[in-house]
């Protein structure tokens, strides 16, 4: 058994112990060096797969709880403070081996390397904890514990506050199979399909742009991505991306609504929608469209061509950053190209339909 496996089975035992239920086919796994939830074997339609406890989330105050997102944070970073005194130091410890960096973390300089594009307020979870959450008003500095619960915070809570393994479990609405249930015994996890053996657990963050999952998760999703932004006027232009030639372009509700009650199953399967989404179209509307994209590409300083010369010429840099802020910096840096050169090859094909 590997380390990870070992350290699950401790978490899961500790779970247990206080009250939860976990499926036992359930286990770690990696996909990208990202580390998430799989299914050993394979599971049925409405099966459960986890019961957290109300005692067992952290800053919640039971079923009838309404956001206490400020709460939720102290909460967390309270527990934090005791170390091993704290009944969740299991979990904090597991969580803490794969830490989430997210842009909120940059310095300024980095921030600039985003060359304008969304999201353009990479900073308001720090705005809003200093200006809502803060009891010292007259001084808004935050303490490295702090910075680091409110990342936790941001990219792992619910409004119902953090519940341990659960959100272990990570983001897709293109692949989700499971459902959530809140009921007095605490959140429930269903499957909502058959999963396969060896299948990664999924349950969704939300139809949210893909600027926004970035912003407060770190990542960019692998499908369906919804972009979006701000052209010179101030009009927001919106299309999602299924796969690099299936594309919808300012979407309406009939898409969404597909995504949302997840009747699709694969990029292919939307093909039929969009072509038909694209057809209706205004003749008006699309080239409002193209215009605002190539407006947006030839405005940025570098395309993604020479973004992607940067970015390799960097990875090739890293390795040899010898002190650890420059290390990180580094990587900092990495993540933000890789970032806008999505954005901007996305925009591009977006632009040519």
């Amino acid at each position: 058994m590997k380390g990870e496996d070992i350290e699950f089975e401790i978490l899961t035992s500790w779970f247990r112990q206080f009250g939860g239920e976990i499926e036992p086919q359930l286990g770690i796994g990696f996909e990208k060096k990202v580390r998430g939830i799989y299914a050993k074997k394979g599971l049925s339609k409405n099966s459960l797969l986890l019961r957290c406890p109300w005692k067992l989330i952290i800053g919640s105050n039971g079923i009838n709880q309404i956001d206490e997102s400020c709460s939720i944070v102290k909460a967390l970073e309270s527990e934090k403070r005791k170390g091993n005194a704290s009944m969740w130091h299991l979990y904090l410890n597991f969580i803490n081996e794969q830490k989430s960096r997210i842009p909120m973390q940059w310095d300024k300089e980095i921030l600039k390397e985003l060359q304008g594009l969304p999201p353009y307020d990479s900073t308001r979870h720090l705005k809003w904890f200093s200006t809502s959450c803060n009891d010292n008003q007259s001084n808004p500095f935050i303490s490295k514990i702090t910075q680091e619960t409110l990342v936790d915070y941001v990219s792992r809570s619910t409004d119902r506050g953090i519940i341990p393994i659960f959100d272990i479990m990570n983001h897709h609405n293109g692949k989700l199979n499971t459902k959530i249930h809140i009921s007095e015994k605490g959140v429930e996890v269903w499957t909502c399909r058959e999963i396969n053996g060896e299948e990664q657990i999924y349950y969704s963050y939300g139809i949210e742009s893909s600027s926004s999952l970035f912003r407060d998760y770190g990542f960019i999703e692998e499908w369906p991505q919804q972009w979006q932004w701000l052209d010179h006027n101030g009009v927001t232009h919106t299309f999602i991306m299924f796969s690099e030639n299936i594309i919808g372009i300012e979407p309406g509700t009939e898409m969404t609504q597909a995504i949302k009650l997840r009747i699709i199953s694969t990029p292919e399967d939307y093909l039929s929608l969009i072509e038909r989404h694209n057809a209706k179209l205004d003749d008006r509307i699309k080239k409002e469209f193209q215009d605002a994209s190539l407006h947006l590409l030839e405005g940025l300083p570098t395309n993604y061509v020479e973004d992607e010369k940067i970015l390799n010429e960097l990875i090739v840099m890293i390795p040899q950053c010898e002190k650890e802020n420059e290390l990180q910096r580094a990587i900092d840096l990495k993540k933000c190209i890789q970032y806008r050169i999505a954005f901007k090859k996305a925009v591009y094909r977006a632009s040519k339909l």
